[in-house]
């Protein structure tokens, strides 16, 4: 049976999502406390054990100035004893009936990896979102340092100036968590009153997911990171129209499909969006 989720699924939840990601319960825990909502959570049941589920997180999808109403699909997964049996297909198609029954314009999703973008093409969902990735040694780069008297408050960043004109919107909420998330599993964040960012370091490399400063601000911030670790070589996933005298590499990174008819009539308009924090 496909079905939206309710408050006594929790247990059956943590143990499908033990089994499918293999996270512990704490960090299970920490998501289902924050961003679980059952009526966004579609399962199915087979008698009478959770055998399937995806989670619905609300965000909006801002195209050409215009906020759209949006779900971000997350966790979706399936027991192995129950796979191939045809669960996801149909939780897909409730998850579209449910969204448009609401009124919810697009459903966007980041497959967990390149084969599944067939996968969910078979579906309607369509490759929008991309990033630009740059990699640099700080003590090597020569950076554009031009005046940076137009600095904006951090917390105006990520949904605005940041983020390019096609964008996936997440609430300060959605931002909250992803932040604590990103913290629990060992990242770092550099912020203040100019903005943030969040970083990891790698095989010697600093790896930043999530950068929210102004263009200008990129060699403060590096050099600043840099300094702090003595680590001087950087990958930094970007929006793909980031000003920056650097050439990079772009991704794809990223689905959606337009359920309602307002964003079909603009889903053409819709290339290399910025998609980030999404949980992975």
């Amino acid at each position: 049976m496909i079905r939206l989720s309710v408050e006594a699924d929790k247990n059956g939840l943590i143990a499908l999502w033990q089994e499918a990601f293999g996270d512990c319960k704490e960090a299970i825990d920490m998501f289902l406390d924050s961003r679980y909502i059952p009526e966004n959570t579609v399962v199915a049941e087979d008698n009478g054990k959770i055998v399937s589920m995806l989670f619905l997180l609300e965000g909006k999808l801002k195209i050409n100035e215009s906020n759209f109403s949006s779900y971000y699909l997350y966790a979706a997964a399936t027991a192995k004893s129950h796979r191939g049996r045809g669960f996801m297909p149909e939780l897909l198609s409730f998850s579209q009936n449910t969204a448009l029954s609401r009124g919810v314009d697009f459903i966007c999703l980041k497959p967990a990896d390149k084969s599944l973008y067939n996968y969910y093409s078979r579906f309607g969902y369509k490759s929008v979102f991309a990033f630009k990735r740059i990699k640099f040694n700080v003590l090597k780069v020569e950076f554009d340092h031009t005046d940076s008297s137009d600095i904006i408050d951090w917390s105006y960043v990520r949904n605005n100036s940041i983020t390019q004109s096609n964008a996936f919107i997440w609430d300060n909420s959605a931002i909250d968590f992803a932040v604590r998330q990103h913290l629990y599993y060992n990242g770092n964040i550099l912020k203040n009153c100019n903005g943030y960012c969040l970083y990891y370091f790698e095989n010697n490399v600093c790896n930043i997911k999530e950068f929210c400063f102004t263009d200008k601000l990129l060699p403060c911030v590096a050099s600043q990171i840099s300094a702090e670790s003595s680590v001087a070589d950087f990958i930094i996933d970007l929006p793909v129209d980031f000003r920056v005298n650097i050439n990079g590499d772009i991704i794809q990174n990223g689905m959606a499909l337009a359920v309602t008819e307002s964003a079909k009539s603009v889903f053409n308009d819709v290339k290399n969006a910025y998609l980030n924090l999404t949980l992975d």
